[in-house]
This record gives C-alpha cells, sequence and structure tokens, in this order.
C-alpha cells in the first residue's frame, strides 16, 4: 500500500490516489488529499495537473455515505 502511495503522489496521479483510498476504505486520507487539491487548484503557480473543486469533496462524501448505506442493508 505504501509503495502504490508513494509511486501515485510521486507521478502526480492524485484521481488514482483517491480511488486507491476509497477501495481500502481510508477516507481520512482521501478528504485531506480533496482538500489539498482544492487549495492547490484555486492557487496559480500549482504544479497539479488536474483542478479539483469544493463540490469534488461533496461528491466524494455522498458516495461514500451511499455505499456505506447500502452495505447496512445487505
Amino acid at each position: 500500500m505504501k509503495i502504490c502511495e508513494e509511486i501515485l503522489r510521486k507521478g502526480n496521479l492524485n484521481a488514482a490516489l483517491l480511488e486507491l483510498y476509497k477501495c481500502k476504505s481510508l477516507h481520512r486520507q482521501a478528504l485531506e488529499l480533496l482538500h489539498k487539491l482544492v487549495d492547490e487548484s484555486r492557487s496559480s503557480q500549482s504544479e497539479i495537473t488536474q483542478r479539483f473543486k469544493p463540490e469534488d469533496i461533496v461528491e466524494y462524501l455522498k458516495v461514500t455515505f451511499f455505499l456505506k448505506t447500502l452495505c447496512s442493508f445487505s
């Protein structure tokens, strides 16, 4: 896990890193990364290749809540 995380970070593969966190139920790390990416997206000096918006955090929370709710009823 740590090796994958390091490779994705070095390659600026943030969407893949978010997906890894989501699949591993590392929601705190995913939300912290999303928060950081939203802040960096607002900066004109940012080196990230994909822009992130506050709505991405809301969408992540909606999907996570939906999956938790779905699993609790199965």
